[in-house]
């Protein structure tokens, strides 16, 4: 079944709840993936935003403590990306600037 599939079925269902709190409309089920069970999270911002969905081997966490796991995780994944983009610009401008110098 593909996602497409999963978010028709489930709005079909009605099991889409919105938290207030969190500002977003969502729903979750249980499958199985390659053997191992997991718990899908749909998540959609707005009433005709894009839905977007997370994969869990953890079949006992809430929406929102997956989405607050996934919330940290990705601050810190934007985080690392920002820190070596500027390591990388300081090491290719002190050889820019060394090569100027020592001409």
């Amino acid at each position: 079944m593909t996602a497409t599939a999963i978010v028709s079925a489930m709005v079909r269902k009605k099991a889409v709840k919105y938290s207030r709190a969190h500002k977003f409309y969502y729903f979750w089920t249980d499958a199985v993936f390659a053997g191992k069970a997991v718990r899908l999270f749909f998540y959609r911002f707005g009433h005709k935003g894009e839905w977007k969905a997370l994969l869990s081997t953890d079949t006992s966490l809430t929406p929102y403590k997956a989405y607050q796991i996934y919330s940290m995780r990705w601050s810190i994944e934007v985080s690392f990306h920002e820190i070596t983009t500027q390591t990388v610009e300081l090491s290719v401008t002190e050889k820019i600037w060394g090569s100027y110098c020592n001409s």
